[in-house]
């Protein structure tokens, strides 16, 4: 892929030194840029308002629409295996990630990054980079040798595996500062940064995005450029969010999947995002007129959730955006915005990816008390998340592993929204940020590492 990252690094440096003589802030003698790399959890395709979605999203169709909008991104398919790519550069076999972490069979398929690949963090820093990460490792839990501390980052904050709960820390999903445990499994957790406020992962982790680089601020001995991974696992099921953000969308999805992507394939080739000629494949899915009047509001409230997970997860790249220009850091700000897969029709319980006969409507409070009951948005609205493409997470067609990136960098890549429909891969991200960051390449471990 390394055409991609030629294509990214000429429309990012086109315009390299003209930015840097009259939008650098003047007292700032490291001219190298700070990196803010945002990642999403089983966000479909189309799932962002400058995609094409219903979705409220205006925080990231800023950053989308004054920079690059790549529409031929691809990933792996699957959580673990992505993470390991976009860390090291790598494809997810040659990290030792070949398939989720929770068993070692060995070789490419060990669960953990191998000791001998290098992440993005550990070059970074050994460019003289401040390494920062808030939210979902999920590339090594088992030891400690794995954890994010230990891999390159200075700060950490957040879960070293899967997240089963947004509203609280359930078994095996302890909450970790650096490398000590900071919220043990509970169902009250209360040891949180702002413990007057209820706990939400995707809130929390922006709280201490945001926290570290205030300390890095406060505390740097000289300005230094600061590399800061935010790894969110929204809109990964369980559907959990704010009462008042799910009920913004209640009724939205009430004419039903067949309808709503028929009008998204429209706007998506009005916002040239995908060619006049492009059509959408069958969906082999019940058709919406057929179910009853309760099932449909059942599915509406699913798919509200869902989307009000995307809609919080937005408005906290609007807080951290916002805290960024305050502390005069913004124009210097190489911003990369991504989903690890496309959206998920988890659970497969039954065919569609949906339990028909549970009522989850009624029931909101009780579903949020066991957060572990499949409470997913299923198959029926995964497949407009991904539209127009066929299948979900796991499934390697494109509904699997094509999802958006959007690139923005104020004073490098401005005011423009360009498509580029060039292909690119995760593994494309950590060369093209090396090159950007001026910082060595260095594909594996020191010999004596």
């Amino acid at each position: 892929m390394r055409h991609f990252t030629t294509l990214i690094i000429f429309l990012v440096f086109s315009h390299m030194a003209m930015a840097q003589s009259n939008q650098r802030p003047s007292g700032n003698k490291d001219k190298r840029p700070n990196i803010v790399l945002i990642l999403a959890d089983d966000m479909g395709y189309s799932d962002l308002g400058s995609f094409g979605a219903e979705i409220q999203t205006p925080n990231i169709d800023k950053l989308a629409n004054n920079g690059l909008k790549f529409t031929n991104f691809y990933n792996t398919a699957r959580c673990s295996p992505s993470r390991a790519s976009l860390l090291t550069g790598l494809y997810p076999h040659q990290a030792g990630v070949g398939r989720l972490v929770y068993l070692d069979h060995g070789g490419a398929y060990q669960g953990y990054l191998d000791e001998k690949t290098v992440t993005l963090a550990e070059v970074l820093n050994e460019a003289g980079y401040k390494t920062m990460m808030s939210g979902k490792w999920h590339v090594g839990h088992q030891k400690k040798a794995y954890w994010p501390v230990n891999r390159g980052f200075d700060r950490f904050y957040g879960i070293h595996i899967h997240v089963d709960s947004y509203y609280k820390v359930l078994d095996c999903c302890s909450v970790y500062l650096d490398g000590k445990e900071q919220i043990p499994p509970t169902e009250d957790p209360t040891n949180h940064l702002h413990p007057e406020e209820d706990f939400y992962t995707t809130d929390a982790f922006t709280d201490y995005a945001i926290h570290f680089l205030n300390q890095e601020v406060k505390q740097a001995q000289k300005e230094r450029p600061f590399f800061l991974y935010v790894a969110y696992n929204s809109p990964h099921w369980p559907l959990e969010a704010p009462d008042e953000v799910v009920d913004k969308y209640r009724g939205t999805w009430m004419k039903g999947w067949d309808q709503l992507r028929r009008e998204k394939i429209e706007r998506m080739k009005e916002m040239n995002i995908l060619p006049d000629h492009a059509a959408l494949p069958p969906n082999h899915l019940p058709k919406w007129d057929t179910l009853s009047q309760q099932t449909k509001k059942e599915l509406d409230f699913r798919r509200s959730i869902y989307a009000a997970q995307i809609d919080r997860m937005d408005q906290n790249i609007g807080r951290l955006v916002k805290h960024l220009k305050d502390i005069g850091k913004f124009d210097n700000t190489l911003f990369l915005f991504m989903s690890d897969n496309g959206s998920s029709g988890e659970p497969a319980s039954e065919v569609f990816g949906y339990k028909w006969g549970e009522n989850m409507m009624d029931n909101y409070e009780e579903w949020k008390e066991d957060s572990r009951r499949s409470s997913s948005q299923g198959m029926v609205w995964a497949n407009l998340s991904n539209a127009p493409y066929r299948k979900y997470k796991v499934w390697t067609h494109e509904g699997g592993i094509k999802t958006p990136l959007v690139v923005r960098w104020p004073g490098v890549i401005d005011g423009e929204g360009k498509i580029v429909r060039d292909v690119g891969h995760l593994v494309d991200i950590m060369p093209t940020v090396l090159d950007g960051s001026g910082a060595s390449h260095r594909w594996t471990a020191a010999p004596n590492a």
